[in-house]
């Protein structure tokens, strides 16, 4: 057991929490999964969840001159440098010091696409056919070399300095990169506009300025997934082309966090070989605890492994886990599972076990429930990430596969783990996927089929792995029983069949059609069906199993007094995209 105090153990409302997609406030996380920073710079998900109303502390920290305040619970507990055990709320004193945490550093390659982007983003001006892009001075001779094949014009300011403007640049280069793009598409971005409006000081350390806050925390957070760190945003004031002071917001980055491949301009490589600064102050330290008389609705994470995440401004804090129970294991056993004091006694000693009671069984249900609901969560955060399929992966996929009409809504592009470790929340590396909606009976949400991509989309992701077994390049998160993908609108009658490139087939080849697919040949019989379809056309997969399918779901749908029939793809055609492709298999 451990010594909390019967509660679970939180921040305040307002606290910001570091994820994959942002930083934001702890109470609009809860209720969801979410990928979180954890110890040593890995990214897992985790839920974040309220609970409940509790009396707050405030706590007063401070780094690099900059202070800030911290509301959490007395027992909430804390990493301190140097001590290897967690410290309560209650028991922090001054001068500790919070551990931090960075995302773990990625192989930089930059894009010479995100570079432009990057450069167009900082210094590019928007006209009504395109943005464009004025070099002045030594950027000329800097960047120029990054636009090989844009139309270019030279004028002269009326100082007399030469210009070259750059023509013809995509006007959404004015916008930060979409969430979607790659690796070296986003360290490219990082490095143009470094290039345009980042300074790098004779000592070595790299600062960016930009006049709104918002368009900072949106390139930290692109930082956070190169694993590039950055301190939090702060605002100054500068003397700029008016008379009077303007605010300004910047970003600084810790000694060491841009490498050489981010900085495109000579005179800011010979700075970082020459800086002096071998150091960065990373860790928060303590002012000031203290109660305060707030009583408010608090919020934490569950982190499953590591019981730790990481806060706004990379502090690493634990996370709530465990009963939260106070006492002995016998009060335990007495309070939470209402035995009395031989009872508990004679169960620890192992000479009988509790029966499973009626409300225990209530409590497994219940568990049970929050399992599902936990996956249907993690899926629905899958589908929030995607972005339409066009001009993206996912289209070339389709058409690959020999889709050429228009993609559905419910076909989205997605860059998303192939692999999640329950037990210890990590991660595995985003990875392209063809993202395909699941939907229940009522048409909610409810999972996500990802077929995983690889060569840009040209062919599905493939992997032997060390057994000689194979990768599946098909993995479905959320709720598969039941749920189908679905083309087309609600009508009575509807096509039926097994894998989302049938599916596609099929409504291209019949476009009058409705049709829904039930991601698997075991899954064709057990489709939620809501009670406005009167019947079914079975599409099956040539083969014993795909006929057996169409057997059992035949049955099945005939009891529910549906109308059904089948059809299946020529002999020699697997299934019926291998006929549209002409694929004898």
């Amino acid at each position: 057991m451990n010594d909390a105090k019967g509660t679970y153990h939180c921040f305040a409302g307002e606290t910001g929490v570091i994820t994959y997609d942002g930083t934001f406030p702890i109470r609009d996380l809860a209720g969801g999964w979410h990928r979180l920073l954890t110890t040593g710079g890995k990214w897992v998900y985790a839920p974040i969840r309220s609970f409940g109303r509790q009396r707050l502390w405030r706590i007063e920290l401070t780094r690099n001159g900059v202070s800030k305040t911290i509301r959490a619970t007395d027992g909430h507990e804390w990493l301190i440098r140097d001590r290897a055990s967690k410290v309560r709320t209650d028991q922090l004193l001054p001068g500790a010091r919070l551990q931090a945490v960075f995302p773990a550093r990625r192989s930089i390659e930059v894009d010479p696409e995100g570079v432009r982007h990057g450069i167009v983003f900082g210094d590019g001006t928007l006209t009504p056919d395109c943005a464009v892009v004025d070099l002045h001075g030594e950027k000329i001779d800097d960047l120029l070399r990054w636009f090989p094949n844009h139309p270019t014009w030279t004028g002269t300011r009326a100082e007399g300095q030469p210009y070259i403007k750059v023509r013809g640049l995509c006007p959404l280069m004015k916008s930060l990169p979409v969430a979607t793009a790659s690796p070296a598409y986003l360290a490219g971005f990082i490095a143009g506009y470094l290039a345009t409006d980042g300074h790098i000081a004779k000592d070595g350390s790299v600062t960016l300025d930009c006049k709104e806050a918002e368009t900072l925390e949106g390139v930290r957070t692109i930082c956070h997934k190169l694993g590039i760190g950055t301190y939090g945003v702060r605002q100054h004031m500068r003397l700029g082309y008016g008379e009077k002071p303007s605010a300004i917001c910047r970003i600084n980055f810790p000694a060491g966090a841009v490498c050489s491949k981010l900085l495109l301009r000579p005179t800011a490589l010979a700075r970082l070989a020459s800086s002096t600064k071998r150091f960065a102050r990373l860790r928060w330290q303590v002012v000031s605890v203290e109660p305060t008389d707030d009583i408010e609705e608090v919020f934490c994470a569950n982190v499953i492994g590591t019981h730790a995440f990481a806060i706004e401004d990379n502090i690493l804090t634990g996370n709530c886990h465990g009963c939260g129970a106070g006492g002995d294991a016998i009060r335990f056993l007495m309070d939470k599972e209402s035995m009395r004091f031989t009872e508990a006694v004679e169960w620890l000693l192992g000479d009988s076990l509790p029966v499973i009671s009626d409300e225990e069984r209530t409590r497994r249900r219940e568990q049970s429930a929050a399992d599902l609901a936990a996956r249907v969560e993690l899926a629905r955060s899958i589908w929030a990430r995607s972005v339409p399929a066009a001009g993206t992966p996912a289209e070339v996929y389709a058409r690959s596969r020999g889709i050429t009409m228009p993609l559905p809504s419910t076909v989205r592009f997605v860059m998303t783990p192939r692999w999640r470790n329950e037990e210890t929340g990590e991660v595995g590396r985003d990875s392209p996927a063809m993202a395909c909606a699941l939907q229940d009976a009522t048409g909610r949400l409810v999972g996500v089929q990802c077929i995983f991509l690889a060569e840009g989309g040209r062919r599905k992701y493939e992997r032997v792995r060390a057994d000689g077994s194979k990768a599946k390049a098909k993995l479905t998160f959320g709720v598969v029983v039941g749920s189908t993908f679905r083309i087309g609108p609600d009508v009575d009658h509807i096509l039926l069949c097994e894998g989302p490139e049938d599916g596609l087939t099929l409504r291209q080849q019949a476009p009058d059609k409705t049709v829904w697919v039930s991601c698997g040949t075991a899954m064709l019989s057990q489709v939620g069906l809501p009670s406005h379809i009167e019947s079914i056309t079975l599409a099956g997969d040539n083969g014993a199993a795909g006929r057996k399918a169409v057997d059992d779901a035949t049955a099945a749908y005939l009891k529910l007094g549906l109308s059904v029939n089948s059809i299946f793809p020529d002999d020699g055609f697997k299934d019926w995209n291998d006929q549209l492709r002409g694929v004898r298999g």
